[in-house]
């Protein structure tokens, strides 16, 4: 796994985000607003754009700013964390089911100190440690899923806890076949009672050229409508 993350090529991909809230937890999710976005991986950092744009931003944060929940990491960034910088702790693998197949899962831990991963709400900002698991088929060690969760933060930060799944799958950047997100679905609760969710959907996998200009059959969708105020942003630093 590690010498398949650090060699993956610099490459892009369109994503499809979907942003919804809810204050009771036993109402449906309402639907905020749904992006389209161009995010690339290049020299180990993700960088996002509207498609057609001639350049990236640095984070997400900066494209969309004051606009409801916004998050960065399951593009690549959390990989990189587990299997190259060498930060996490795993447990014995066991082995259990995906769906219809044999896996096998890892449990995972990474302290605030050395996780790089933030969570902030309006003025408040903190590090924060990582918990999760991790799946691979038994076979190839291929990543099938991963989740990543903060369970614990400071009383300071409005964001009690998230949780992110992504789910992985295999993609041809040039030569090169691996395995990257096809979906994801970020889950955060503040401590004033409101639940995000995120998910995402990732395709047009290629290798990033360093031209950001990228056109869809679609047209680029209207300006985002805004969440409940006071954004909450987890993190990569």
């Amino acid at each position: 796994m590690r010498e398949a993350v650090s060699h993956l090529p610099d490459y892009t991909c369109r994503v499809t985000l979907e942003r919804s809230s809810r204050r009771n937890p036993r109402a449906q999710f309402e639907l905020a607003d749904r992006i389209r976005l161009e995010v690339a991986y290049t020299g180990g950092q993700e960088l996002y754009s509207w498609p057609g744009d001639d350049r990236f931003e640095a984070g997400i944060e900066d494209l969309l700013p004051g606009h409801g929940m916004v998050s960065n990491g399951s593009y690549a960034l959390h990989m990189r964390n587990l299997f190259v910088r060498d930060v996490a702790s795993f447990s014995a693998p066991r082995d259990e089911r995906c769906e219809d197949r044999p896996c096998v899962r890892l449990e995972f831990e990474i302290p605030a100190a050395r996780s790089g991963y933030s969570v902030s709400a309006g003025d408040a900002a903190a590090t924060v440690p990582l918990t999760g698991s991790t799946w691979f088929d038994p076979g190839s060690l291929d990543i099938l899923r991963l989740e990543v969760r903060v369970d614990r933060t400071p009383r300071s930060v409005r964001i009690a806890a998230t949780r992110e799944t992504t789910i992985y799958t295999h993609a041809r950047i040039g030569e090169i076949d691996t395995v990257l997100p096809a979906s994801s679905e970020l889950v955060l609760h503040d401590r004033n009672g409101l639940e995000a969710m995120n998910r995402s959907t990732f395709d047009h996998y290629r290798r990033y050229s360093g031209s950001a200009t990228v056109f869809y059959d679609a047209a680029a969708p209207p300006p985002p409508r805004s969440l409940p105020p006071n954004p909450h942003r987890p993190q990569k630093t």
